[in-house]
């Protein structure tokens, strides 16, 4: 195990409602940037890059839900990534009480 390792924490401006899928775009770039400065672990805020709260499906705006996008840069670059989106709620009625936001972390394998 390697005694020293970097790490990123991103704390990006954001953007809500329906514009939030550009969220997902800054993401991209700071994983990049971060991946190419050496950092191992990336880290973004709670909701981020969400959607958090604009449309799920991200209004139609990107071709990849953000999630899948930033497990594959994880993939490319070797690295870890904290961030976050929502998901429905397996145990309470969504009409009721609407999706969670839910941490993850995308590996590098």
């Amino acid at each position: 195990m390697k005694e020293r390792f970097t790490i990123a924490a991103v704390q990006p401006d954001s953007v809500w409602g329906r514009e939030e899928w550009r969220n997902a775009e800054v993401a991209y770039r700071a994983v990049e940037e971060a991946a190419a400065r050496g950092s191992e672990l990336m880290t973004f805020p709670e909701g981020f890059p969400g959607p958090c709260n604009g449309p799920l499906d991200s209004g139609g705006q990107l071709d990849t839900p953000p999630i899948e996008r930033l497990r594959e840069l994880a993939k490319r670059h070797g690295v870890y990534i904290v961030g976050s989106d929502l998901e429905p709620s397996p145990e309470l009625p969504a009409e009721r009480y609407g999706p969670y936001s839910d941490r993850q972390v995308w590996a590098r394998r």
